[in-house]
């Protein structure tokens, strides 16, 4: 929420591709010169956000693709080619997904994109409000094993050479009832194991920086990786 007061920690990212949840359908940042943006939901306070910088841009794919939990652009690099397609991901509550879980709407875009992942042509990315840390892991991890025998993984885990599970940075407080915090590893990146290959680092931003301040109750994830 509130992007617009957050310009700067976006530029701190030094990023060429961003997925930011929970941003308006108006943003400055959409407007500024050089930026590349698409937006998707159906209460434009809120939302799902990709944004390119750097000379990159993103376009939307056909509505045919669309669920209310997910976002597909094609990413093109600085001399206009199109290198791969990005399924940015905020998956909602049951009340606002037709009644499917978290997981269950994971595995809805697994099945949705399940040719895709298997060329090495789709990542998936964004917050998936699913992680072995909840306290029924096994839809997750269901789907964690789907994606595998599409060759697809987690960058992190990848880049790291552990399971899930293993994770040691988290990127999600929540606090429950009780006011007691609890802490998830949701926020993914889903490459491809030729992506992952190119992939030369893999950072999780500091919860003191993030998190602590109450600038969000994530901490972003990001990847270099060579498309």
């Amino acid at each position: 929420m509130a992007l617009d007061s957050k310009r700067a920690m976006v530029e701190r990212l030094r990023a060429d591709i961003v997925v930011i949840q929970e941003c308006a359908r108006d943003n400055q940042m959409q407007h500024e010169l050089g930026v590349s943006s698409a937006w998707h939901g159906a209460y434009e306070p809120k939302g799902l956000g990709v944004f390119a910088f750097g000379g990159w841009s993103v376009a939307p794919l056909d509505a045919e693709h669309a669920r209310p939990w997910s976002l597909p652009v094609a990413v093109f690099d600085p001399a206009g080619n199109k290198v791969v397609r990005l399924v940015a991901v905020w998956t909602m509550g049951p009340a606002r997904s037709g009644g499917l879980s978290y997981a269950e709407q994971v595995d809805d875009l697994i099945g949705q994109w399940e040719q895709e992942l298997r060329a090495g042509t789709v990542v998936l990315a964004g917050d998936f409000n699913c992680s072995p840390q909840t306290a029924n892991v096994a839809p997750h991890l269901a789907n964690v094993t789907r994606l595998a025998t599409c060759g697809v993984r987690s960058a992190y885990h990848a880049h790291r050479g552990i399971s899930a599970g293993d994770e040691t940075d988290m990127t999600l407080r929540w606090v429950g009832r009780g006011g007691v915090p609890s802490w998830f590893h949701c926020d993914l990146i889903f490459v491809h194991d030729q992506i992952a290959s190119r992939v030369s680092a893999v950072e999780v931003g500091q919860p003191e920086d993030w998190i602590g301040p109450g600038r969000s109750d994530h901490a972003p994830v990001t990847i270099d990786i060579a498309l």
